[in-house]
C-alpha cells in the first residue's frame, strides 16, 4: 500500500486497498477518532487520479455545516472536518449569513429545532432554487432565439426577393396592395416578437 502526501499535507492512497471486515471496522473507528463526520458510501466508481494530479473538491456534509454554528475557531474546526482552515473560513462565510436569513424567513429556531435536518432543508431548498434559476436561463437564451429567427423573417419579408415574389403575383391581382401585405405581415410577426419580450420581461 502506497499513501501519497501532497503539498499541502493533504494523504490520499495510491490505489484502492482491499480490507477484511475486521479491518475495516479499525480503519472507520480509527477515522472516527481523528474526525468529527466520517460518512461510508458505496461506490462502484474507481478514481484513477490521485493527489497531486489535480485538485478534487470533496462536498459539504449537513454534519459538517452543523460543526460552524457549534464552533467559533476555525483551527479546531479544520482538524475535526479533515479540511483546510481556509476551505472552514469560506464556506462560513458564505453559508452563515444566508443560512440565518434562511431560518428567520422560515420561522424556524436553531435552538430548539434540529439543526442537522434544517441545514438539510436549506441546502436543499438552494438546489432547488439553483435548478429553477438554471431552467429559467435556458428558457430565456430559447426564447432569445426565436426572437433572432423571428427579426429574421422579417428581413425576408422586406428583402427585394419577397417584393420580386409579390410584384409577380400582382401581374396576375391588379388589386394587391405589395406595401400593404409587407406592412401586415410584418405587424404579425413584430406581434408575435412583442409577447415573447413580455414573457421575458423586456417589453
Amino acid at each position: 500500500m502506497k499513501v501519497l502526501v501532497g503539498n499541502n499535507g493533504n494523504i490520499d492512497l495510491d490505489g484502492p486497498v482491499e480490507m477484511n471486515r475486521k479491518q475495516r471496522k479499525a480503519f472507520f473507528e480509527l477515522m472516527g477518532d481523528m474526525f468529527a463526520v466520517v460518512q461510508e458510501e458505496k461506490s462502484n466508481v474507481v478514481r484513477f487520479e490521485r493527489l497531486g494530479n489535480k485538485m478534487f473538491l470533496r462536498q459539504w456534509e449537513p454534519e459538517e455545516y452543523a460543526l460552524l454554528l457549534e464552533i467559533e475557531d476555525t483551527k479546531i474546526i479544520s482538524e475535526k472536518l479533515g479540511r483546510s482552515w481556509m476551505s472552514v473560513d469560506i464556506k462560513r462565510g458564505e453559508f452563515f449569513s444566508n443560512f440565518m436569513i434562511w431560518v428567520q424567513k422560515k420561522g424556524k429556531n436553531i435552538i430548539d429545532d434540529n439543526v442537522t435536518e434544517l441545514i438539510e432543508e436549506f441546502l436543499k431548498e438552494k438546489e432547488n432554487d439553483k435548478f429553477l434559476r438554471k431552467e429559467k436561463k435556458k428558457l430565456a437564451r430559447q426564447k432569445k432565439k426565436e426572437i433572432r429567427v423571428l427579426e429574421a423573417r422579417i428581413e425576408n419579408i422586406r428583402s427585394p426577393m419577397n417584393r420580386r415574389r409579390l410584384e409577380i403575383i400582382r401581374s396576375m391581382r391588379k388589386d394587391l396592395d405589395i406595401e400593404a401585405v409587407i406592412n401586415e405581415e410584418v405587424a404579425k410577426v413584430q406581434s408575435e416578437i412583442d409577447c415573447i419580450k413580455i414573457e421575458l420581461g423586456e417589453a
